[in-house]
């Protein structure tokens, strides 16, 4: 029953460069920022997918929800560089 905030930024890197960010907040907390990261070497390989998916850890049923659970999906915005 508690609503948290999460929002992440992900950017390619330059082909050939190591320049890469992928950052998330929780609840206006910046908890993950990685940089200097290689997702690509080619600039024919780009993002193409976005998924989005609640993950709770585990591997076996001790980690299933007890109950149901819902995500709400707002101020989704997408940004391309050309």
């Amino acid at each position: 029953g508690v609503r948290h905030d999460i929002m992440f930024f992900a950017a390619m890197n330059t082909p050939g460069k190591k320049d890469g960010v992928h950052q998330v907040w929780y609840d206006g907390e910046l908890v993950l920022w990685l940089q200097n990261l290689e997702f690509r070497k080619s600039p024919s390989l780009q993002f193409d997918t976005i998924g989005l998916e609640i993950f709770r850890g585990g591997n076996d049923q001790s980690f299933a929800a007890a109950t149901d659970n819902t995500m709400e999906v707002g101020d989704f915005m997408v940004y391309v560089k050309k």
